[in-house]
């Protein structure tokens, strides 16, 4: 009877059968691409690289200084990648010895060949120093300040550049300091006051410069000097009949720290007050005037830089103190 699903028809089943042949692959050694064999000037930290070897599982690597390549690495299993890089660095100018292994699931390639390279004298441009005096950003720097920085390993010498743009050198055109210990430098003129500075200083050895060096920046401070005159507004000058207990004062200045104030009863003289200082603008006498009698006063501004100059004094006539009549016939 006809198996169901199938209208009643017979089926006929016709069995092919089909062998597959999967080629072996060749096992072979790979070939390293980086360094090459007989190699110089090699880095002392290379990424060895190598060529990929088809059904290979991993790689096993070895690098030495002797002819069996294995006094630095034995056989280390790295798996299935191409490329290596030692953890620490090679030894400069020494001749290294490589071997690289395939494995497969089954073995390891037999007889692969030894390749060599030497390396470099691990020389390298220095890095970037460091400005310690003044702070980068520092303001009210003093014009004469000395430059100071960190000492760079490697350097054989620093170029410093100043200058008052970014990039500029109209303060110090690049200048050699070929002396490798040299960590610091004196500007042979006072800087410009109230200026911000540009400083460039870049490492260098016989392998170059160093690279991305920062330039900075800092503003120099605004130079004191010594106040301008000031002028006294009580007494004024040539004012009679003034109190024997008048107060003297002036006109504030901003630049001054105090005032010398001195009082006589001649031009220039002090034989009543003799360069009191005083911190405000009002003097209090210490004690009365003398009536009827014509004082010299000068008041002179100054402040750390010095004292004003040239300033003019004033002189006023003391009043005339009523005194009880005489009797009368």
């Amino acid at each position: 009877m006809p198996p169901p699903g199938n209208n009643g028809k017979n089926l006929i089943l016709i069995r092919h059968d089909i062998t597959v042949t999967v080629p072996q692959v060749a096992k072979q050694c790979t070939s390293v691409t980086f360094p090459s064999d007989e190699a110089t000037d090699v880095p002392l930290i290379p990424e060895i690289t190598w060529a990929n070897v088809p059904g290979a599982c991993g790689y096993k690597v070895s690098l030495g200084t002797n002819p069996d390549a294995d006094n630095f690495l034995d056989g280390e299993d790295i798996g299935k990648v191409l490329s290596y890089t030692p953890e620490v660095p090679l030894q400069s100018s020494t001749t290294y010895h490589l071997r690289i292994i395939p494995y497969f699931e089954d073995e390891e390639q037999e007889n692969c060949p030894v390749t060599s390279f030497s390396t470099g004298d691990g020389a390298e441009p220095p890095e970037c120093t460091t400005l310690l005096s003044p702070v980068p950003g520092s303001t009210d720097v003093p014009v004469s300040t000395l430059l100071e920085w960190n000492s760079v390993n490697g350097a054989d010498g620093y170029y410093l550049q100043a200058g008052t743009t970014p990039g500029g050198n109209d303060i110090l055109s690049e200048t050699d300091l070929t002396e490798g210990t040299m960590t610091s430098f004196e500007f042979p003129e006072a800087l410009p006051e109230n200026t911000e500075i540009f400083i460039r200083i870049t490492p260098y050895n016989e392998e170059g410069e160093a690279e991305g060096c920062t330039e900075i920046s800092f503003t120099t401070e605004i130079l004191l000097t010594a106040p301008p005159c000031t002028t006294v507004n009580m007494p004024q000058n040539g004012d009679t009949e003034v109190g024997i207990n008048t107060d003297i004062s002036w006109n504030s200045i901003a630049e001054a720290e105090g005032y010398y104030v001195s009082i006589g009863t001649t031009s220039g003289g002090m034989d009543f007050v003799n360069r009191q200082q005083v911190s405000g603008n009002v003097f209090t006498l210490p004690q009365p005037l003398e009536e009827h009698t014509t004082y010299y006063v000068s008041v002179i501004p100054y402040n750390e830089e010095g004292e004003a100059e040239g300033c003019t004094e004033i002189s006023f006539t003391t009043e005339t103190l009523l005194t009880a009549p005489p009797c009368t016939t």
